[in-house]
């Protein structure tokens, strides 16, 4: 078995259907930032055996721009990376009916509890009377 220790360049969505995924992801190992950008160096470790394999690393961000990708591997027999595909999938978010009934209850909850507060700073302000006092004084004190 070798193991291959893969530092990709920027980032994007490398492999094909029939990939094996990296089970923690890729790491970010290093950052350049430069006046028109920034170059993220991430790191993903996958042992393998011999054989012809393709690498799955799904984590990396939509923004990344996929001609920017660059693959180096280290490796304890050789190693020979054939080609980088990149391409975007859009992953359909199981749950995402929940999300936004639970997203929607605690909006609820949210400006419930904002009325109830108003409520309460209403009915513990002292407001002054809206006539004045000394137009009583007379009948109060003779």
């Amino acid at each position: 078995m070798r193991t291959l220790l893969a530092t990709l360049m920027s980032t994007a969505l490398a492999g094909s259907v029939l990939a094996a995924e990296i089970p923690d992801g890729s790491k970010v190992g290093a950052v350049l930032v430069f006046p028109s950008g920034a170059e993220v160096t991430r790191i993903a470790k996958v042992s393998m055996d011999k054989g012809e394999h393709a690498v799955l690393i799904n984590d990396l961000p939509a923004s990344a721009v996929p001609s920017s990708i660059r693959v180096e591997g280290k490796a304890s027999a050789k190693l020979e990376i054939g080609s980088v595909d990149t391409r975007r999938l859009s992953v359909p978010q199981s749950g995402a009916a929940a999300a936004d009934a639970e997203r929607k209850r605690l909006e609820d909850e949210i400006d419930r509890v904002k009325d109830e507060m108003a409520m309460l700073k209403a009915a513990t302000t002292i407001r002054p009377p809206s006539k004045p006092l000394e137009k009583y004084s007379a009948l109060l004190c003779p």
